[in-house]
This record gives C-alpha cells, sequence and structure tokens, in this order.
C-alpha cells in the first residue's frame, strides 16, 4: 500500500527538493436575477423576486500541493426568493407584508476516489468516502485532504408584517 501511495508522488522537480507545477483551476459561474410586478387592485401591490448565484470551480489540488493526489469538483449556490404584499386601506392607513426563503447549498465531489482500501488496504483509516488520507512531507509536497464530498443545505425562512398609520407628518408602526 506505502508503494502504491508513494507511486502518487512525483520526484522533485526543483534543485531545493521541491515539486512544483501549475495546472489550470477553471471557474464559471451563472448568475440569475428577476422581478415580477403585479398590481390586483390599485390598492393592491405585490413584487417577488428571485436571485441565483452558482459558481463552479475545478481546483485540480484541493488541499494538496501535488496534481493528481487530491482535487476536486466544488460549488455553493446561494439563492433567494422575496415575496412583498402591500394593501392600501386608504391613503393614511398601509399594510405590509413581506415573506422570503435564502438557501445555501455547498458541494464538493473528488475527482480522485481512491482510498487506502482501493490501494490494498485491510484496515479503514481516515479520509473519508472516496479520498485518500493527507499525507504530508515538510518541505517536499503535502497531499490529500479530509473532507467529506457531498452536499450541505442551509435554509432560512422569514415572514413579517406591519401596518402603518400616517397621521399629519407622523407615521406610526405597527407590525
Amino acid at each position: 500500500v506505502s508503494l502504491k501511495l508513494l507511486d502518487r508522488i512525483p520526484l522533485p522537480n526543483q534543485p531545493n527538493g521541491q515539486y512544483i507545477t501549475q495546472l489550470s483551476a477553471p471557474m464559471h459561474d451563472r448568475m440569475y436575477m428577476g422581478r415580477v410586478d403585479y398590481d390586483f387592485r390599485p390598492s393592491d401591490r405585490t413584487t417577488f423576486r428571485y436571485f441565483m448565484d452558482h459558481p463552479e470551480d475545478l481546483n485540480p489540488f484541493t488541499g494538496s500541493n501535488v496534481d493528481g493526489y487530491g482535487g476536486a469538483n466544488s460549488g455553493d449556490r446561494p439563492q433567494n426568493w422575496n415575496l412583498n404584499h402591500t394593501h392600501t386601506f386608504t391613503p393614511a392607513l398601509l399594510l405590509n407584508v413581506r415573506a422570503s426563503v435564502t438557501r445555501f447549498r455547498y458541494y464538493l465531489e473528488h475527482l480522485n476516489h481512491d482510498t487506502l482500501a482501493s490501494l490494498g488496504a485491510k484496515f479503514i483509516t481516515g479520509g473519508g468516502p472516496g479520498a485518500l488520507p493527507n499525507l504530508s512531507v515538510t518541505g517536499r509536497f503535502n497531499g490529500g485532504t479530509s473532507q467529506q464530498e457531498g452536499n450541505a443545505i442551509s435554509d432560512t425562512r422569514e415572514m413579517s408584517g406591519d401596518l402603518s398609520w400616517f397621521r399629519g407628518g407622523h407615521e406610526l408602526k405597527f407590525g
């Protein structure tokens, strides 16, 4: 197993014993934004907004300075939905209701799914599913990551409302 693991570590290409390489790490991003306004009646106005950002990057190193040892495709996707409705009872009395959802999604997928077990080890060790363990030699190389691949999702939901009453130069707000 040790020899198979060391076969993945390239020989030094620098006089000081280090291995240095450059590889591209492409990244692309898609961003969407939209808004719809609709007046059901002159006294009822509704607005809906949506936003999404979806950057992705393909990193050949990910926790390593040795190409081919680690590497991952990762990205996140924040999204936001907002709904707002305003009802006018009278010019001096307004009701405003808002609801929103914000979602953050992060994902990581290893490019190399080898593990110590796939190299012939007869025991289970760290490194998570589908990854080689972190292996470092000071001044020479750092290989691997112990990050587990998968998705992480976080949602936040909010709702609020307020009633505004205008009297002369003053505004009283309840909610």
